[in-house]
Protein backbone atom coordinates (compact mmCIF):
# COMPACT_ATOMS: atom_id res chain seq x y z
CA UNK A 1 0.00 0.00 0.00
CA UNK A 2 3.04 2.36 -0.77
CA UNK A 3 2.20 5.68 -2.00
CA UNK A 4 3.96 8.88 -2.88
CA UNK A 5 2.36 12.66 -3.23
CA UNK A 6 4.21 14.81 -5.67
CA UNK A 7 2.24 17.98 -6.82
CA UNK A 8 3.70 19.99 -9.88
CA UNK A 9 4.25 23.35 -8.70
CA UNK A 10 3.24 26.83 -10.12
CA UNK A 11 5.11 27.17 -13.23
CA UNK A 12 5.04 23.89 -14.17
CA UNK A 13 2.14 22.44 -16.24
CA UNK A 14 1.86 18.79 -16.59
CA UNK A 15 2.31 16.98 -19.65
CA UNK A 16 2.44 13.45 -19.26
CA UNK A 17 3.61 10.21 -16.76
CA UNK A 18 4.92 7.20 -16.93
CA UNK A 19 4.85 4.67 -14.00
CA UNK A 20 7.03 1.31 -13.70
CA UNK A 21 4.37 0.16 -11.46
CA UNK A 22 0.70 1.51 -10.44
CA UNK A 23 -0.83 4.71 -11.33
CA UNK A 24 -0.33 8.66 -11.13
CA UNK A 25 -3.27 10.90 -10.16
CA UNK A 26 -2.59 13.83 -12.25
CA UNK A 27 -5.32 16.03 -10.19
CA UNK A 28 -4.18 14.98 -6.58
CA UNK A 29 -0.89 14.40 -7.66
CA UNK A 30 -0.75 10.97 -5.42
CA UNK A 31 1.53 7.96 -7.13
CA UNK A 32 -0.30 4.42 -5.90
CA UNK A 33 2.18 1.80 -6.50
CA UNK A 34 0.95 -0.82 -4.12
CA UNK A 35 3.07 -3.09 -2.75
CA UNK A 36 6.86 -3.15 -3.24
CA UNK A 37 9.20 -6.71 -2.38
CA UNK A 38 11.95 -6.10 -0.24
CA UNK A 39 14.96 -5.37 -2.49
CA UNK A 40 13.19 -4.27 -5.66
CA UNK A 41 13.09 -0.68 -7.00
CA UNK A 42 9.72 1.48 -8.76
CA UNK A 43 10.12 4.27 -10.73
CA UNK A 44 8.13 6.95 -11.59
CA UNK A 45 8.27 9.84 -14.85
CA UNK A 46 7.13 12.77 -15.10
CA UNK A 47 7.01 15.54 -18.21
CA UNK A 48 5.98 18.68 -17.20
CA UNK A 49 6.18 21.82 -19.55
CA UNK A 50 7.48 25.55 -18.08
CA UNK A 51 5.34 28.26 -18.41
CA UNK A 52 5.82 31.06 -19.91
CA UNK A 53 6.13 34.36 -17.94
CA UNK A 54 8.71 31.95 -15.99
CA UNK A 55 12.02 33.27 -16.51
CA UNK A 56 14.76 34.20 -13.96
CA UNK A 57 12.03 32.07 -11.53
CA UNK A 58 13.38 29.10 -9.63
CA UNK A 59 11.08 26.65 -9.30
CA UNK A 60 10.91 23.40 -7.03
CA UNK A 61 9.63 20.32 -7.02
CA UNK A 62 8.88 18.52 -3.72
CA UNK A 63 7.32 15.36 -2.36
CA UNK A 64 5.25 15.64 -0.14
CA UNK A 65 3.73 12.42 1.57
CA UNK A 66 5.23 8.85 1.43
CA UNK A 67 3.04 6.67 2.73
CA UNK A 68 2.92 2.59 3.35
CA UNK A 69 1.57 0.21 5.86
CA UNK A 70 4.83 -0.85 7.20
CA UNK A 71 7.06 2.05 9.10
CA UNK A 72 9.52 4.13 7.34
CA UNK A 73 12.76 4.01 9.61
CA UNK A 74 13.97 6.13 7.26
CA UNK A 75 17.81 4.62 7.80
CA UNK A 76 18.43 5.53 4.53
CA UNK A 77 17.87 9.18 3.46
CA UNK A 78 15.48 10.40 1.26
CA UNK A 79 15.84 13.14 -1.47
CA UNK A 80 12.35 14.80 -1.86
CA UNK A 81 13.11 18.13 -3.64
CA UNK A 82 14.64 19.17 -7.24
CA UNK A 83 14.88 22.70 -8.02
CA UNK A 84 15.01 24.23 -11.50
CA UNK A 85 16.41 27.74 -12.51
CA UNK A 86 14.44 29.20 -15.88
CA UNK A 87 16.68 30.59 -18.27
CA UNK A 88 16.28 34.39 -18.91
CA UNK A 89 17.25 34.67 -21.99
CA UNK A 90 15.12 35.75 -25.08
CA UNK A 91 15.71 36.81 -28.58
CA UNK A 92 13.89 40.34 -30.17
CA UNK A 93 14.57 40.72 -33.34
CA UNK A 94 13.89 44.37 -34.24
CA UNK A 95 13.60 45.44 -37.96
CA UNK A 96 12.69 48.53 -39.23
CA UNK A 97 11.24 49.53 -43.32
CA UNK A 98 10.16 52.80 -44.81
CA UNK A 99 8.08 52.35 -48.03
CA UNK A 100 9.57 55.21 -49.49
CA UNK A 101 13.26 56.03 -49.71
CA UNK A 102 13.30 59.37 -52.01
CA UNK A 103 10.55 61.24 -51.03
CA UNK A 104 9.48 64.72 -52.11
CA UNK A 105 8.78 67.89 -49.65
CA UNK A 106 5.36 67.28 -47.77
CA UNK A 107 4.94 63.76 -48.54
CA UNK A 108 3.97 61.22 -46.13
CA UNK A 109 6.14 58.01 -45.13
CA UNK A 110 4.99 55.29 -43.53
CA UNK A 111 7.97 53.73 -41.25
CA UNK A 112 7.05 49.89 -40.23
CA UNK A 113 8.77 48.50 -36.90
CA UNK A 114 8.46 44.46 -36.44
CA UNK A 115 9.66 43.24 -33.34
CA UNK A 116 9.70 39.42 -33.20
CA UNK A 117 10.14 37.12 -30.46
CA UNK A 118 12.42 34.27 -31.04
CA UNK A 119 12.48 32.94 -27.69
CA UNK A 120 13.43 30.90 -25.80
CA UNK A 121 11.81 32.87 -23.23
CA UNK A 122 8.72 35.09 -22.79
CA UNK A 123 9.81 38.86 -23.52
CA UNK A 124 7.80 40.79 -20.92
CA UNK A 125 7.57 44.72 -20.32
CA UNK A 126 9.45 45.19 -23.86
CA UNK A 127 9.61 48.87 -25.08
CA UNK A 128 11.20 50.33 -27.79
CA UNK A 129 12.25 54.16 -28.47
CA UNK A 130 11.92 55.95 -31.91
CA UNK A 131 12.06 59.91 -32.02
CA UNK A 132 11.36 60.70 -35.62
CA UNK A 133 14.42 62.98 -36.34
CA UNK A 134 14.55 66.35 -37.94
CA UNK A 135 12.94 67.00 -41.21
CA UNK A 136 9.94 64.61 -40.68
CA UNK A 137 6.75 65.85 -38.47
CA UNK A 138 4.68 63.07 -36.76
CA UNK A 139 1.53 62.62 -38.28
CA UNK A 140 0.01 59.18 -36.80
CA UNK A 141 0.60 55.73 -36.17
CA UNK A 142 -0.64 52.27 -35.59
CA UNK A 143 0.10 49.97 -32.82
CA UNK A 144 -0.67 46.29 -33.36
CA UNK A 145 0.00 45.65 -29.71
CA UNK A 146 0.31 48.59 -26.93
CA UNK A 147 1.10 52.26 -27.39
CA UNK A 148 3.48 55.10 -28.86
CA UNK A 149 4.03 58.28 -27.22
CA UNK A 150 4.36 60.64 -29.71
CA UNK A 151 6.31 63.12 -27.43
CA UNK A 152 9.02 60.71 -25.98
CA UNK A 153 9.07 58.46 -28.89
CA UNK A 154 8.55 54.84 -26.96
CA UNK A 155 6.65 52.71 -27.87
CA UNK A 156 5.05 50.54 -24.27
CA UNK A 157 4.61 46.82 -26.17
CA UNK A 158 4.02 44.91 -23.15
CA UNK A 159 4.49 41.03 -23.22
CA UNK A 160 5.28 38.88 -26.39
CA UNK A 161 5.38 35.49 -26.28
CA UNK A 162 7.66 33.20 -27.95
CA UNK A 163 7.26 32.79 -31.62
CA UNK A 164 5.05 36.18 -31.77
CA UNK A 165 5.41 39.14 -33.62
CA UNK A 166 4.11 43.06 -33.06
CA UNK A 167 4.28 45.63 -35.82
CA UNK A 168 3.99 49.36 -35.22
CA UNK A 169 3.67 51.86 -38.31
CA UNK A 170 4.28 55.76 -37.94
CA UNK A 171 2.97 57.82 -40.41
CA UNK A 172 5.28 60.87 -40.76
CA UNK A 173 5.57 64.15 -43.30
CA UNK A 174 8.66 65.01 -44.51
CA UNK A 175 9.06 69.08 -43.94
CA UNK A 176 9.58 71.93 -46.62
CA UNK A 177 13.22 73.02 -46.93
CA UNK A 178 14.46 69.39 -46.74
CA UNK A 179 15.23 69.04 -50.61
CA UNK A 180 18.60 66.91 -51.24
CA UNK A 181 19.01 65.82 -47.25
CA UNK A 182 19.69 62.45 -46.39
CA UNK A 183 16.84 61.81 -42.67
CA UNK A 184 18.28 58.86 -40.96
CA UNK A 185 15.35 57.36 -38.27
CA UNK A 186 16.58 55.06 -35.76
CA UNK A 187 15.73 53.22 -32.98
CA UNK A 188 17.63 54.45 -30.44
CA UNK A 189 16.77 52.08 -27.51
CA UNK A 190 15.36 48.44 -27.17
CA UNK A 191 14.09 47.08 -23.25
CA UNK A 192 12.69 44.14 -21.40
CA UNK A 193 13.15 42.32 -18.37
CA UNK A 194 14.76 39.18 -20.20
CA UNK A 195 18.78 39.73 -21.46
CA UNK A 196 18.12 40.40 -25.51
CA UNK A 197 20.92 37.61 -26.74
CA UNK A 198 20.40 39.42 -29.94
CA UNK A 199 20.91 35.85 -31.92
CA UNK A 200 19.04 37.25 -34.85
CA UNK A 201 21.42 40.91 -36.12
CA UNK A 202 18.71 44.08 -35.28
CA UNK A 203 17.81 46.63 -38.10
CA UNK A 204 17.37 49.43 -36.24
CA UNK A 205 18.02 52.55 -38.73
CA UNK A 206 16.29 53.47 -42.18
CA UNK A 207 16.91 56.36 -44.37
CA UNK A 208 15.49 58.52 -46.71
CA UNK A 209 16.37 61.08 -49.40
CA UNK A 210 14.45 63.74 -50.29
CA UNK A 211 14.32 64.54 -53.78
CA UNK A 212 15.40 68.17 -54.66
CA UNK A 213 12.99 68.55 -57.99
CA UNK A 214 10.44 71.36 -58.45
CA UNK A 215 9.25 72.95 -61.03
CA UNK A 216 9.62 76.91 -61.41
CA UNK A 217 6.97 77.50 -64.19
CA UNK A 218 8.15 81.70 -65.45
CA UNK A 219 6.26 83.68 -67.60
CA UNK A 220 6.56 87.35 -68.68
CA UNK A 221 3.31 89.39 -70.38
CA UNK A 222 3.19 93.10 -71.42
CA UNK A 223 0.13 95.45 -71.13
CA UNK A 224 1.19 97.14 -74.49
CA UNK A 225 2.35 95.69 -77.39
CA UNK A 226 2.14 98.52 -79.79
CA UNK A 227 3.33 101.09 -77.65
CA UNK A 228 3.84 105.02 -78.96
CA UNK A 229 6.83 106.54 -78.38
CA UNK A 230 6.85 108.42 -74.59
CA UNK A 231 4.36 105.85 -73.70
CA UNK A 232 5.18 103.60 -70.59
CA UNK A 233 5.04 99.60 -71.04
CA UNK A 234 4.73 97.49 -67.91
CA UNK A 235 6.52 94.12 -67.96
CA UNK A 236 4.98 91.74 -65.53
CA UNK A 237 7.03 88.43 -65.09
CA UNK A 238 5.62 85.50 -62.81
CA UNK A 239 7.26 82.81 -61.12
CA UNK A 240 5.15 79.57 -60.26
CA UNK A 241 6.36 77.22 -58.27
CA UNK A 242 4.92 73.23 -59.23
CA UNK A 243 6.96 71.84 -56.79
CA UNK A 244 7.11 69.14 -55.18
CA UNK A 245 10.12 70.78 -53.10
CA UNK A 246 10.08 73.99 -52.01
CA UNK A 247 12.49 76.19 -54.06
CA UNK A 248 15.46 78.49 -52.28
CA UNK A 249 17.84 81.03 -53.42
CA UNK A 250 15.93 81.69 -56.32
Amino acid sequence: NVSITDVLPAGLTYDSDMPSQGSYNTMSGVWSVGTIDSGDTVTLSIDAVVDAGTSDDVITNTISVVNADQTDTNATADDLSESITVENDTDLAVSKTVNDATPNEGETVIFSITIENNGPAQATNVSITDVLPAGLTYDSDMPSQGSYNTMSGVWSVGTIDSGDTVTLTIDAIVDAGTSDDVITNTISVVSADQIDTNATMDDLSESITVENDTDLAVSKTVNDATPNEGETVTFSITIENNGPAQATNV
